[in-house]
């Protein structure tokens, strides 16, 4: 109440300070005639009452709107066992620029509606990553091809096969003329498939296609004698790891495995016993792999392969053995600025000093004179090789199809 307020005899405050300073409870809080106050020739009374109108507008017709009826169709053949809305899982894998994910497939009445990493799968362990995610929302995308295509119109089945057939019988000098473009699989099926075609078809044109192929890692490591595989990096052994534009935590097609052997290097237990792990990071742009590091310098994309040549500069100082026919990798002369120059000498040291347990990652957007200045070939270091997939080769007959490089025998 008020000063001067008065209830059963009583003088009456709203608080302490109305009581001590009585003049406090006589100051208004809006001045005189605020609540009639016109802005543009709308008060604030006729603006309030305009902007509820709309909001109550808007939302009665996002109510009304009719949707497309949808029916979700029962099984024509019940699985025995099976009730209705009972989860099943499916054990699968993704297979993404050379690496397979293992997964676990929810479904409920025969519709994927949930994928979760496969624990007992080693490039998984149980985690997923953003590639598998989105899968379920390639299942349910309306834009999906759904029939064949043929010039760009919708066609059957059974009509693409008869086109492929008759394709194929017409092709009586070998295959001459003749080209198969198909998804890169690393299925030991499929690619005997393709050794067949290859056999019948010896002068047709077979390539792979993957939209996340790893050509500059894939050319690069050609560039300094291993040829037709691709790296793969154990970080649970690795006590210095160097990212050259590589976010292998994030978006790298093996994030998940990589992410989970480099955390187990930063638990508590391995800091105490003196096995952390430290990472080096020069990337043009902020990544998760740049987050993460130890030590982060942001150069521009063009001067990675200019901090690669000066490291390696510097570790043949050191007396590191370089791969051969590295010293000619990278073209003109070294010109690197102060920075750089401090930098390369504290990475060079630090991978010096742990031989045998430091790895340079490289990320696929440098180009494969970069990535040769990376890889040694087969040693005891963090990484081994396995054999890989080419996108594309020539047409000259082999024993691998033609657009599959041959694999090593060792």
């Amino acid at each position: 109440m008020t000063k001067g307020s008065v209830k059963n005899g009583q003088p009456q405050w709203r608080s302490l300070s109305s009581r001590t300073n009585p003049d406090q409870g006589s100051v208004r809080e809006f001045p005189e005639g605020a609540e009639n106050l016109e802005l543009d020739g709308v008060s604030r009374r006729q603006f309030l009452a305009i902007m509820g109108a709309s909001t109550a507008l808007a939302g009665g017709l996002t109510g009304c709107v009719r949707k497309e009826v949808e029916h979700i169709l029962p099984y024509s053949r019940r699985p025995e066992d099976q009730a209705d809305g009972e989860a099943r899982f499916f054990a699968t894998n993704l297979y993404v620029g050379g690496v397979a994910l293992g997964l676990l497939v929810k479904s409920q009445d025969g519709r994927p509606s949930k994928v979760e990493g496969n624990k007992e799968h080693p490039s998984s362990g149980g985690g997923t990553n953003v590639f598998a995610q989105a899968t379920v929302l390639d299942l349910y995308d309306p834009d999906r091809s759904r029939t064949a295509l043929k010039a760009g119109a919708e066609s059957t089945l059974e009509e693409a096969l008869a086109a492929v057939d008759a394709a194929l019988v017409g092709h009586k000098d070998a295959g001459q003329g003749l080209a198969i473009v198909i998804d890169s699989k690393p299925s030991p099926s499929n690619r005997a498939l393709l050794a067949s075609i290859a056999k019948r078809y010896a002068a047709a044109q077979i390539y792979t296609h993957d939209n996340a192929d790893q050509a500059n890692t894939r050319e690069g490591m050609a560039l300094v004698g291993v040829a037709s595989s691709h790296p793969v990096y154990d970080l649970s052994v690795a006590d210095v790891v160097v990212s050259l534009d590589a976010d292998f935590m994030g978006t790298g097609v093996d994030a998940v495995r990589l992410t989970r052997q480099f955390a187990g290097r930063r638990k508590p237990e391995a800091a105490k016993a003196g096995e952390i792990n430290r990472l080096y990071a020069i990337e043009p742009a902020f990544t998760v792999t740049g987050a993460t590091a130890d030590n982060r310098l942001q150069v521009a994309a063009s001067q990675v392969g200019t901090f690669a040549r000066l490291l390696a500069s510097k570790l043949a100082a050191s007396g590191v053995t370089l791969p051969a026919g590295a010293e000619a990798l990278g073209g003109a002369a070294l010109q690197a600025d102060e920075t750089l120059t401090k930098w390369a000498d504290a990475v060079a040291k630090d991978l010096a000093g742990k031989r045998g347990k430091a790895v340079i990652i490289v990320g696929e957007r440098q180009p494969a004179w970069v990535h040769g200045l990376a890889h040694r070939g087969p040693t005891r270091s963090p990484r081994i090789w396995l054999p890989s997939v080419a996108s594309r080769s020539s047409s000259s007959a082999s024993a691998s199809p033609p657009g599959c490089m041959a694999l090593p025998t060792s």
